[in-house]
């Protein structure tokens, strides 16, 4: 099987049935990304339809190879056909994919991934630290705005317009007693509480002091300040709020972390940390939703709660995690689904470097021990093949290399005959290597008449 699988996708038109089976009315084009079969899976299919007009309620088809699509074609509808196609396109690169599409236009499909995401970022669990960031955005509503000039019209009643501006009622309740209104208005009290040293100088007898205050910030390298503000308790004081989100590098892939509004370079590193942080801690994960611009990872334990949202950042590649429920509450899984040989030769690729003749059973016996998980031993062969295939190269590209040995060949053995026969049917298809010949007669050549 091809080591990547590369989709030409037809969409924007539908079938034609009335003579035999047509895609009429469409376009054609070859899918920029290539995937591994090993990983494919139905969203994965479904993400690249999207790029292409497809939303909820469309079809997807493919054509098996050397078929027509009469007798050929076949609906995607879940992991399983996605296994047939994988299965059907054994030796072969191309997949034919077809999309139908139904309905107008991508106006209410854009409102309505708009809504989803509000409600997946309005999934905010009680110990998130989204509480405390808003508890502390919202301490400046608790910030006492006292004038000096206006302090004693306040405390005795005073009523305010519609502009937010004070009214005086009367010379006499400016010139009064401030203490007797304080008794009066208990729940004034209550609502805003102000310390006990700013009511004792709210009072008339302390006139003087308020002119000496001003006369003393105006002498102060201090501005006049008319607000009151708390002093920061001792966890403020030591632990400066960070508007920087945390970043997560390739190289944390190994052992990663996740966090709340931590950043990643692109989908595919994120999807790759979210499967690694919880393969290592013996759960299994699935896509909810694995699309180019958003993705929810669930466990797929339907009692668990684990749940991880993230989307791509507006005009960046960057994807962020919105929204995250990081406590499990199933058990280990021992048969996980995200293990596959793709994963397992990039865990031992040292090791198979190292001691490639190793029998399989023992490195399979290593696997269980060392990561709790089971794997069979097909699933160990496939991962020496591909672990192989990154440390020598394929068997493939080694021809390549059967032009640079003849030119060699050339150049050290001056008078010899080198040919080499390629076959290739027509300019679309590969070359494909058919004779060498070689003959170092000239050297011998040499050699005789030299009595050597």
């Amino acid at each position: 099987m091809s080591s990547k699988l590369v989709f030409e996708v037809s969409y924007g038109g539908r079938f034609d049935r009335s003579f035999g089976c047509k895609y009429v009315s469409g376009e054609v084009t070859v899918h920029s990304d290539s995937y591994d079969p090993d990983n494919l899976s139905f969203f994965e299919v479904e993400d690249i339809c999207k790029d292409y007009g497809y939303k909820a309620g469309d079809l997807m088809y493919i054509r098996e190879p050397d078929k027509t699509l009469m007798g050929g074609l076949h609906l995607i509808t879940s992991d399983e056909k996605v296994l047939f196609m994988v299965g059907c396109h054994k030796g072969q690169f191309l997949v034919h994919l077809y999309v139908v599409c139904f309905g107008e236009g991508q106006g209410d499909v854009e409102e309505h991934e708009e809504e989803e995401d509000d409600e997946e970022e309005g999934r905010v669990d009680y110990n998130d630290p989204w509480w405390k960031d808003k508890v502390n955005d919202d301490e400046d509503l608790f910030d006492l705005d006292l004038d000096v000039g206006d302090t004693r019209a306040r405390r005795s009643g005073a009523g305010t317009t519609g502009d937010g501006d004070i009214e005086n009622e009367g010379d006499e309740e400016e010139t009064g007693d401030v203490h007797e209104d304080d008794e009066e208005d208990g729940n004034h009290d209550e609502a805003h509480p102000i310390d006990d040293s700013v009511r004792s100088e709210s009072g008339p007898n302390n006139k003087k002091k308020f002119e000496e205050l001003d006369d003393d910030d105006t002498n102060s390298e201090m501005g006049r300040s008319d607000i009151l503000e708390s002093p920061l308790n001792n966890d403020e004081e030591c632990q400066v709020p960070s508007t920087k989100s945390p970043e997560f590098h390739r190289m944390d892939v190994v052992n990663p972390v996740l966090h709340l509004k931590m950043t990643f370079p692109d989908i595919q590193t994120f999807r790759e940390a979210v499967k690694e942080y919880n393969l290592l801690r013996g759960k299994e994960v699935g896509f909810k939703k694995n699309e180019r611009r958003k993705s929810i990872v669930v466990c797929k334990d339907d009692k668990c709660e684990y749940r991880v949202y993230a989307k791509q950042v507006r005009d960046e590649q960057t994807f962020q995690i919105r929204s995250m429920q990081p406590k499990h509450v199933c058990g280990r899984q021992y048969k996980n689904s995200n293990v596959n040989s793709t994963w397992i030769a990039n865990k031992l690729i040292e090791k198979f470097q190292i001691q490639p003749n190793m029998p399989l059973n023992v490195k399979q016996h290593e696997v269980k021990e060392k990561w709790k998980v089971d794997v069979t031993p097909s699933m160990m062969y496939r991962a020496r093949v591909k672990a192989c295939q990154k440390i020598y190269g394929k068997l493939e590209d080694q021809y390549s290399h059967l032009w640079d040995y003849c030119e060699t060949l050339k150049m050290t053995n001056k008078g010899s005959c080198v040919r080499m026969k390629v076959d290739r049917p027509n300019p679309n298809v590969l070359l494909k290597f058919g004779i060498l010949y070689f003959s170092p007669l000239a050297a011998m050549k040499k050699g005789f008449l030299k009595g050597l």
